[in-house]
């Protein structure tokens, strides 16, 4: 049989049964939109993170993180102090890749903070330096000013508040200048930071390191004993001025570390590579899971389609007898029903693609600016491809059973 032929025989079969050629390709059009819709999500959610990792600084931040010294050095654990401002100071004066050294040390209770009758919980205290500000993007003053050398100097008792507290505490949104009690000890609102809408972010309030260390961390009580000030931070951010340098920065950043450390390696040094790779196997899990659903939806459109063409084989059951009566081979009969399976998965697979866009319109209609589905060409066509694929592939236990009906038995059917 001439596949011309063939073509406009299914053509002539799909639009004589509309509505059961609509129900035959319902489960691709599914499939394929559902592919569609997940790719252009993920897609959207990868490029917003990556556009935040660059946005934000991540990619040319370290940190200096705590690390278990490993079992060779115990016995020489002692000769270094951990993380102190020895090391800030290193990095400061002989790092030339460093831009930007921001150290910090957070009170890890809860701190009741008072203005008149109001009061709030403040958990994560945090004492940093003027650098802080440079260090993360996201850290934005909305009224006042931040932490300056002068407060670090004279160890000044000034805040700056995050909008949360600072909405709990002045309501008015006059705290500029006011007084606010934390665990009894009067600090000075010199600031408050831009509110973000995340929760985390504007529950941040700082006060000068200098003043965390001589107000909240004078004393180092150890069963019972005063072991003396305690002179540790709890973190170290770096930049790198030019990420085309990171690795020499890095180089650079461990020879320092490793001298004021006397040698013993107590410290990490966390990139955000590593954090981004994270985030890349989070995308790689998410575009699985999302494929296995849309897969799932297409085997269910292939099963519809196996189906339906076995309940149409059975109706033209005396049809397919008299072809054969008049001279037509299993491989004619096969490969017509194929041809017909065949158009009605394009046929499907169009309709799901035109799904699948309306429905990332209106993804991205409900998603606002939070995550805007990027739809790619090649990941259209990989759906398109699969919905047909998986229709075709439903027509073929259909077609091989007509091709291996007997003619006589085929006419006796009614």
């Amino acid at each position: 049989m001439m596949p011309l032929h063939g073509i406009i025989e299914g053509i002539r079969e799909i639009l004589s049964h509309k509505f059961r050629s609509l129900l035959t390709v319902s489960g691709v059009v599914l499939g394929v939109a559902s592919l569609m819709a997940m790719f252009a999500m993920i897609e959207g959610m990868t490029a917003a993170m990556r556009r935040d990792f660059v946005r934000f600084g991540f990619a040319e931040r370290v940190t200096v993180d705590r690390a278990e010294v490993p079992p060779e050095q115990l016995a020489m654990k002692d000769l270094s102090r951990g993380r102190t401002y020895e090391d800030v100071t290193a990095l400061r004066d002989h790092a030339s890749l460093v831009t930007v050294v921001s150290p910090s040390k957070q009170l890890n209770r809860v701190v009741s903070a008072i203005h008149g009758n109001r009061r709030t919980q403040i958990f994560g205290l945090t004492g940093v330096e003027d650098e802080f500000l440079l260090m993360d993007n996201w850290n934005e003053l909305g009224r006042g000013r931040f932490i300056t050398d002068l407060d670090l100097e004279n160890h000044n008792r000034v805040i700056v508040l995050g909008s949360i507290h600072a909405g709990s505490l002045f309501p008015a949104g006059d705290s500029m200048g006011k007084k606010v009690r934390l665990d009894g000890i009067e600090f000075t609102v010199v600031g408050v930071l831009k509110k973000t809408g995340n929760r985390w972010l504007d529950n941040r309030t700082y006060i000068p390191l200098s003043t965390m260390f001589g107000t909240f961390y004078n004393a180092n009580i150890q069963a019972g004993v005063d072991q003396g000030p305690d002179v540790t931070l709890d973190e170290i951010q770096v930049r790198v001025g030019n990420f085309d340098n990171f690795k020499e920065a890095l180089e650079q950043i461990r020879t320092l570390l490793d001298a004021t450390h006397r040698g013993v390696q107590d410290y990490g040094l966390r990139t955000r590579e590593d954090w981004f790779a994270n985030i890349e196997s989070h995308v790689m899990g998410a575009r699985l899971s999302g494929g296995m659903i849309a897969v799932v939806c297409l085997l269910a459109g292939a099963v519809g389609i196996t189906n339906i063409m076995l309940a149409s084989i059975k109706e033209r059951t005396r049809e397919i007898g008299v072809r054969r009566a008049i001279g037509a081979r299993p491989w004619d009969i096969f490969s017509q029903i194929v041809i017909e399976v065949f158009l009605l998965a394009v046929l499907g697979g169009v309709l799901g693609v035109a799904a699948g866009w309306g429905l990332v319109e209106f993804l991205e209609f409900m998603a606002g600016d939070v995550t805007v589905p990027i739809i790619r060409i090649d990941q259209v066509l990989i759906s398109l491809a699969s919905g047909m694929v998986v229709g075709l592939g439903g027509g073929f236990i259909p077609a091989f059973r007509a091709s291996q009906l007997e003619p006589i038995e085929a006419l006796r059917y009614e």
